[in-house]
């Protein structure tokens, strides 16, 4: 049995949206942004090279590629249009260019409140690069390994830190009485 090591980093991606009125005080439009950043308030740009947002459906945006290379890695919009938003977060100090694609629902449910929504995603970038490695450890990088590589969601193994030091449980150890 072998066993593949890669490094799992969470990110968090979300929107928010607030309504633009116009001169009568009527919800006209919705003025968005739709965000991707570390879970738990991390920095991402020590391994992230830039962050590309592919909006759909093309009738609806005059620029549906938006490349966003510096934090925040975030677009803002206007309108009051629900899709499917692809991103693709580019990662450095690879040899190739690695990308990791990611899939986003914006759904605008109320036209006439604000709202905001996110939800924290998990990637395992496999066999980082001796320079990616570091930068993924800083941003809260975990090293995971799979024990059979043609079938990742097997067995998979969360390796702890040597330095994370055990917290004391709370909790005595009471033994259970026994009838006789």
């Amino acid at each position: 049995m072998t066993i593949e090591m890669s490094e799992r980093v969470w990110l968090e991606v979300g929107h928010s949206c607030q309504p633009r009125s116009n001169a009568r005080g009527r919800a006209q439009a919705l003025d968005w942004r739709l965000w991707v950043c570390g879970a738990n308030g991390l920095d991402i740009s020590a391994f992230v090279h830039k962050v590309v947002f592919l909006l759909r459906p093309a009738s609806a945006f005059v620029y549906t590629k938006r490349e966003v290379r510096k934090p925040p890695y975030e677009i803002q919009e206007t309108g009051s249009v629900s899709s499917d938003i692809l991103i693709d977060v580019y990662l450095k100090h690879s040899t190739e260019p690695k990308k990791v694609r990611l899939s986003y629902s914006l759904v605008i449910e109320d036209e006439v409140k604000g709202s905001t929504k996110y939800q924290c995603m998990s990637i395992d970038v496999e066999k980082p690069s001796k320079p990616l490695w570091p930068a993924l450890k800083v941003e809260g990088g975990e090293a995971v390994g799979h024990a059979d590589a043609n079938n990742p969601s097997d067995r998979l193994v969360i390796i702890p830190e040597t330095h994370a030091t055990p917290t004391p449980s709370r909790h005595k150890f009471i033994k259970p009485v026994q009838k006789g």
